[in-house]
């Protein structure tokens, strides 16, 4: 059986004396003051209100007793059963007529409140449900793709993780730029994951965010049967381009999935070494800057100059110091290549580091 809370009695009373000129009490399923115009009453059995839950029916009280003062009381029911009661402190005959209004609104706002409660343990049962699923990368058991069912989702459906990282941003505001179908929640960190439709054009999506938020970095993965692997995607593709300054806040894991794989090949090789060196002996000079601005901007010299704020000719300067530190020439496409993957290693391996002592 449904029970009155203390607090939804009170602001039944509250509401609707609001709007009716007379002392009103609200009684719970035993017939106990739990609501009042009149707090000094909360708290008090109330006889009227007994007799109304044993009854069923309307009680009228003309004279103040001990137990009761006048007025009428009237049960109030919800799923068939007498869950409490309203009271109309009066002559019977003056509040009689406001008596049924009181008594469609409290079981209005008592199935009202019924209705977000269940509602909100619904979102709790998908909650639970969502983290579960992003977090599994193994086959559906059957027994998950019913619990799926038995919330309306099909986790058969290919969808594609989306996260997004940044201040202040709101699960409702991002509600409004999805389909149905398509699903958002909480992740850690200031970070927000959704799951749209295989389908969706994801950079459209991602447009639609920025124009309502600034300063996001987001990532996505692949569209995936198991969902959990689009969403391990999407995190690993935001962990490389955070940490690498080779890409605009937005990261596609197909286009960094190279960088994953060099990194979890290269961690032994020698270029790693060199890198270090780098950083030590260029550290004045910015010759890691320098060579990451010259591997961002394609080798161009003007772009790499312009953006480093220097002359084309110090430039020339620091990556041929670049070579006699690492022993490869950057103007070389094959030592390039090789001082590429030694950026992508080491720069990651320092994060990694970073990230633990934190």
């Amino acid at each position: 059986m449904l029970k009155i809370s203390s607090e939804q009695g009170q602001s039944i009373v509250d509401k609707m004396m609001k709007v009716i000129p007379y002392n009103i009490n609200v009684m719970d399923n035993v017939g106990t003051i739990i609501g009042s115009g009149q707090k000094e009453r909360i708290g008090v059995a109330h006889e009227g209100a007994i007799e109304a839950i044993k009854s069923h029916k309307m009680v009228e009280i003309y004279y103040d007793g001990e137990g009761a003062k006048k007025g009428v009381n009237l049960p109030i029911r919800f799923g068939g059963e007498v869950v409490g009661v309203i009271g109309i402190s009066g002559n019977p005959d003056e509040v009689r007529a406001f008596a049924e209004l009181v008594k469609v609104t409290a079981e209005l706002l008592i199935n009202q409140q019924d209705m977000m409660d269940e509602k909100r343990f619904r979102e709790r049962l998908e909650e639970e449900f969502f983290y579960h699923w992003i977090y599994n990368t193994k086959e559906y058991e059957e027994d998950f793709i019913q619990r799926g069912k038995n919330l309306d989702i099909d986790i058969l459906y290919l969808r594609r993780a989306v996260v997004i990282e940044g201040q202040n941003i709101e699960k409702e505001v991002i509600k409004k730029f999805l389909f149905k179908g398509e699903y958002v929640l909480n992740y850690y960190n200031n970070k927000i994951l959704i799951l749209i439709h295989k389908d969706r054009d994801v950079k459209a999506l991602i447009n639609r965010i920025l124009k309502k938020y600034e300063n996001l970095e987001i990532a996505f993965g692949g569209p995936e049967r198991i969902v959990g692997v689009s969403a391990k995607q999407a995190i690993k593709a935001l962990e490389i381009g955070k940490t690498l300054p080779l890409y605009n806040k937005v990261y596609d894991y197909e286009k960094v999935s190279i960088i994953d794989l060099v990194v979890k090949n290269g961690k032994s090789s020698s270029i790693v070494e060199e890198m270090k060196a780098l950083e030590e002996e260029g550290e004045g000079s910015d010759l890691m800057k320098t060579l990451i601005t010259f591997i961002k901007r394609n080798g161009e010299m003007s772009k790499v100059a312009e953006e480093l704020h220097i002359h084309r000719n110090s430039l020339s300067y620091r990556l041929n110091k670049i070579e006699s530190i690492t022993g490869k020439n950057p103007r070389n496409y094959m030592d390039l290549y090789e001082l590429i993957n030694g950026v992508l290693v080491h720069s990651f391996n320092k994060s990694t580091v970073q990230m633990h002592k934190k």
